[in-house]
């Protein structure tokens, strides 16, 4: 990760994504293949998933959605 944004490789890598309607998903950092350069994250790849696949993504998302809220609730933040 770090050579491809130091270098500029523009290279496709998992990367920890804030996703914002990607593979219908809103406000929910997950894992997704990006295309990361010098900027960050230049496009998240939006692959063709099955849909058992991507209701997999989808419950992993609500997992953290789950223990973001679990977090703040411990840590006394409501939203």
């Amino acid at each position: 990760m770090v050579e491809s944004i130091l270098l500029n490789q523009s290279r496709l890598l998992p990367v920890a994504a804030y996703l914002q309607g990607e593979y219908g998903l809103e406000d929910v950092v997950i894992g997704v293949p990006c295309r990361l350069g010098c900027g960050g994250i230049e496009s998240v790849l939006e692959l063709n998933l099955t849909d058992g696949e991507r209701e997999g993504l989808h419950t992993s998302a609500q997992s953290v959605r789950k223990s973001i809220e679990r977090s703040q609730e411990i840590l006394g933040k409501n939203k």
